[in-house]
């Protein structure tokens, strides 16, 4: 059985609530989903692009061999790969407490400049 007062209170409720979220949008307060979706993807996409753009600007500033460029390059879209797959998880985190032996690029060769 209904209870009339109860039904009462939560229209007034989701009344209440209806309208602040009205105000909260007139104020500027809140942005629609889609905005912030293509807000955060433009961000993503342009901070992608820039950190991948430091492997040629290094490989050039400082000689690096082919070998060298595909290392480093290995190890950029290996860190950029682990934030897509889990942003919230710290870098390095693969259960090696930091142990930057277990990196590809330490297992394969160095980036000496000389």
């Amino acid at each position: 059985m209904l209870d009339l007062t109860k039904e009462r209170a939560r229209e007034s409720k989701e009344r209440a609530d209806n309208m602040a979220i009205k105000n909260a949008k007139l104020r500027g307060e809140l942005l629609a989903a889609d905005e912030v979706l293509f807000g955060w993807s433009h961000i993503q996409t342009n901070t992608r692009l820039g950190v991948l753009a430091i492997v040629p600007r290094l490989s050039q500033e400082f000689g690096l061999t082919p070998d060298q460029e595909a290392v480093l390059d290995a190890e950029v879209r290996r860190a950029l790969t682990g934030l897509a797959d889990d942003p919230l998880r710290p870098l390095g985190a693969d259960g090696d407490e930091g142990d930057e032996r277990s990196s590809p690029a330490a297992e394969t060769s160095t980036l000496p400049v000389d």
